[in-house]
Formats: structure tokens, sequence, C-alpha cells
């Protein structure tokens, strides 16, 4: 991932001084996997690739930070947050600065995929299954919900990959289960009860 990544960066810079343009990206699996920062979010131009991975970290924080800026929040919900490991660290992060800044107590939770496997590690691939699985009883905990991305859902249709239903795994884990669009802004909303 390393030799990738500075493989990649190399063409890039090439790129910006011959034709004013970055025209490749590195995607941010590759960044967490050999270790490194993420890129700035001016390197990602109109993040031209978002849809293949390239960028969604960054521009989810930059989304996030702007629409933290930008909140009065009311009643106030308390999610439990499910993710894949990959995405865990920074959920975990924004979510703790949403905490401190509201005086909330949000909660962030690492999946593992038991359905492909533990190499596979984006919260996307993760099932119903799998959910429940890590999650086990929430009930009595005092959560509101528990706060999911709708791209854990197949493309079109209100199931997770393994055919399962929100309203199965609403019933293993004694919790309801919201979904909102996988982007910054909608997670702050979200946060502070405004979707």
């Amino acid at each position: 991932a390393l030799a990738a990544v500075k493989q990649i960066e190399a063409f890039g810079d090439r790129m910006v001084a011959e034709k004013g343009m970055r025209l490749v990206m590195a995607a941010d699996e590759l960044y967490l996997k050999a270790g490194l920062p993420l890129p700035p979010y001016d390197d990602y131009e109109d993040f031209p690739q978002l849809e293949n991975g390239v960028g969604m970290l960054t521009l989810f924080d930059h989304e996030f930070t702007r629409a933290l800026e930008d909140l009065t929040p009311g009643l106030l919900p308390r999610y439990l947050i499910a993710t894949g490991e990959a995405a865990y660290p920074f959920l975990k992060e924004w979510v703790d600065r949403f905490n401190q800044r509201f005086h909330t107590s949000h909660e962030v939770r690492s999946v593992k995929n038991l359905l492909f496997g533990g190499e596979v590690t984006v919260a996307g691939l993760l099932s119903g299954g799998d959910l429940a699985a890590a999650l086990g009883d929430c009930s009595g905990q005092g959560f509101s919900a528990l706060l999911l991305a709708n791209s854990m859902l197949r493309s079109g249709e209100p199931v997770f990959l393994d055919d399962s239903t929100p309203d199965d795994l609403a019933e293993k884990i004694g919790l309801g289960v919201r979904f909102i669009d996988p982007d910054g802004t909608s997670f702050a909303q979200a946060l502070a009860g405004q979707l």
C-alpha cells in the first residue's frame, strides 16, 4: 500500500505540473493500510472519483466540520452508531468532537465483517448479521436508535447484503434502526436531532 501511494502521488504531482490537474489519486483504503495521513481537501480537486472511495473520508470530515459550525441543536437524541473497521477511528473522532461540543453521549462501535471475512473492512459491505453479532442486545442502554449509513443497504432495496431487513436487525438488537446519507452534513445534522 505504501509503494502504491508513493507511485500514485508521484504521478499525480507530475500531472499537476504538466497538465494543471492531479488526474489520478489513491483510494482512502491505500492510505489507511499504509498508515499514512489522508491528503488535504484541496488535493482532491472536485472529487471526481468519490464513488470509488477516493477522498471520501476527507470530504466527510470537511462537510462534518462545516456543518458543526452551523448547528443549533434542540432536543438531542442519543445514537448508537455502527460502522466498519476502516472508518471506525474517523467516526469515533468526529462523534467525540460532537459529544464534547454539545455534551452528548453518542457512541460508535466497530463491526467486523463475518459475511465476507476480516479483510473486508468497509461499512458498505456489512450485513445485518454482522451488525447483530457485533452489537448484541442494545435494549435498556438508553439509545434513541441505531444510526447507520444507507450505503449498508442494497442499492434500491431495503435489505442488507445477507437478505436480512432493518426490521430483522431491530428485533435482534432490541433497538430501532435509522438510516442517513453517508455524508458529513447529514451525519452532523442527525447527531443534532435535525434529521
